[in-house]
């Protein structure tokens, strides 16, 4: 630890990101369960439902590395840029690669020493934005090993260099009022010698997630992310050779199709991969590059995860018919793309069902469907997909029903997983709101349907019970 410098720690590799990251990522499930509390209170519900549960991450900019003042660091621990006319930085390869809530970014920087051998300190800063409310993100100190920003780590020619961790106050003028964690190491350069450093991290884009006492179920806002180039404009004259930016948003999907870039820069590309190429710029003008994407089917997923039904609470699982041994109606509740319900009479199948007996009463929030037959392409085509189902529990006495739903089931067409979730190409049948419906079970009765290309056979892939169990 430096000297005058209480409130500075040492970075430790042995921090588990990865727990750090699933932390993060579920953190709107916490106030899924905390809803769930609250609404099981009765003398609580009539002052609850006039709020929304909301789950927000702060509004956060990363910038680029630049020089700062050591000697201010080491007597006051104050973050200060300085101009380092003697040290160039002559190429930037700056890339941004977008993984859900989060962006996972990589810098490397080609330096050159043109003047007296010295050691520079560099900086990395992360900044909260001043809301009404106070910092927006308050009750605990920013850190880039906390589960915001994560996985630090700089590389000297391959050697990972030791860094630390300081919160400053206001340094960057464009933001203003900010409060700023700055990841900041030591290097020394010989004279003339050039060097290549690569700094990689993630971090959490920002969101505001809700939950909302009229749905079951959660929303999502677009998920934006900000990068200031300007501090780079502190190495040398402030001009770079050549700056390289790409941004990798996955395979054509959600996440590529809602993707806007924002800055001074344009990028260009297809299959969800953008770059440009620059020379001769200043970087200290350029500003910040934006990010804005929507990943509302991802957060969604991991929700229906989150709350299906466990099947301990599944006693039985029957259907009126099947076609064959691959068909049986208990696949419809095992995760799988490649397995299906199928009824095994002639014809479209109306009035054959598939139900789910539970081994006791559950509160059902939701339900959700895949339909069709989602092991490929040429089977979702080839094979009948249901167009309104009748939706009941299960009778105590013959067609004496408590309740009682015909639904329209929706069908996006074929959706490939491409390693994903298959909860993500799932379609919400029925939402059955905050306080749910108490069911002992359920049965799904085939109204319509549509015939495939090459069988009038009906198929449904997956289904899944959102819901709870009463206490």
């Amino acid at each position: 630890m430096m000297p005058g410098l209480e409130h500075v720690s040492q970075f430790s590799h042995s921090n588990n990101s990865r727990n750090q990251r699933n932390r993060a990522q579920f953190q709107i499930l916490c106030y899924a369960r905390a809803r769930d509390y609250f609404w099981k209170k009765e003398m609580l519900r009539p002052i609850l439902i006039h709020f929304a549960f909301a789950c927000s991450f702060l509004s956060l900019a990363l910038a680029n590395g630049g020089p700062i003042d050591g000697s201010v660091l080491r007597s006051c621990g104050k973050i200060h840029l300085i101009q380092n006319a003697e040290i160039e930085l002559l190429k930037e390869d700056l890339s941004f690669r977008i993984d859900g809530d989060f962006v996972n970014v990589t810098a490397v920087y080609r330096f050159f020493n043109q003047g007296r051998k010295q050691k520079v300190t560099i900086g990395f800063s992360a900044l909260l934005e001043f809301t009404n409310e106070g910092y927006a993100y308050p009750g605990r100190e920013m850190s880039f090993d906390s589960n915001v920003v994560f996985g630090f780590a700089v590389l000297d020619a391959g050697d990972t260099l030791a860094d630390s961790v300081i919160v400053s106050g206001p340094e960057l003028p464009r933001y203003g009022d900010s409060l700023q964690c700055w990841r900041f190491f030591t290097i020394e350069f010989g004279p003339g010698e050039s060097k290549v450093l690569t700094i990689s991290y993630s971090a959490s884009a920002w969101f505001t997630d809700w939950y909302s006492p009229s749905s079951f179920l959660p929303g999502a806002s677009p998920r934006t992310f900000r990068y200031d180039l300007s501090p780079a404009g502190f190495w040398g004259d402030g001009r770079i050779d050549t700056l390289n930016i790409s941004v990798d948003a996955g395979l054509q999907g959600e996440i590529a199709n809602s993707l806007k870039i924002s800055g001074s820069y344009f990028l260009t590309g297809t299959g969800g991969k953008f770059e440009g190429h620059y020379l001769d710029q200043e970087l200290g003008e350029q500003g910040i590059i934006g990010l804005e994407y929507d990943n509302s089917d991802e957060v969604l997923a991991k929700f229906i995860e989150e709350r299906k039904l466990d099947h301990e609470y599944y006693e039985v699982i029957s259907s009126s018919s099947e076609l064959g041994s691959r068909s049986s109606p208990r696949n419809m509740f095992d995760g799988s793309g490649s397995t299906w319900w199928s009824e095994g009479v002639n014809g479209s199948g109306a009035g054959e069902w598939a139900e789910v007996k539970f081994t006791r009463d559950i509160y059902v929030g939701a339900i959700f469907v895949v339909n069709g037959m989602m092991e490929s392409a040429e089977s979702f085509a080839a094979n009948g997909k249901v167009l309104k189902l009748r939706v009941t529990d299960i009778p105590l006495r013959r067609n004496v029903y408590t309740f009682d739903r015909e639904v329209t089931v929706p069908t996006a067409g074929y959706q490939p997983t491409n390693g994903g979730l298959l909860s993500e190409t799932a379609e919400l049948l029925l939402n059955l709101g905050e306080e749910g419906q108490a069911l002992n079970g359920i049965r799904f009765t085939i109204l319509e349907s549509e015939a495939g290309l090459k069988s009038d056979d009906t198929c449904i892939s997956e289904i899944y019970i959102l819901g709870w169990v009463p206490e």
